[in-house]
């Protein structure tokens, strides 16, 4: 399983094995719109904020240390890219 896995994985999108290809539809070129990229950023930045948000939650309702670490360790993480960009 290991080595059909790791050969698809290293071939050309589209490959022809055992008598049936292989393909997938997506592009590889750049988004047309700065306003796709930008709905990009946004949607990825509120699902990273999301989980983040779930950790914190997670953590203070096994304990409240763990909670406020937690939330300074996402603090410490989250103030270079807020403030850089």
């Amino acid at each position: 399983m290991y080595i059909h896995w790791h050969c698809h994985c290293t071939r050309e999108h589209e490959n022809k094995h055992h008598g049936h290809s292989h393909t997938h539809g997506h592009v590889h070129s750049p988004p047309d719109t700065l306003s796709s990229v930008a709905w990009m950023v946004v949607m990825g930045d509120g699902l990273h904020n999301f989980t983040d948000g779930m950790a914190i939650g997670a953590a203070f309702a096994a304990n409240i240390a763990g909670g406020f670490s937690t939330a300074v360790a996402v603090f410490c993480h989250e103030l270079p890219h807020e403030l850089g960009g």
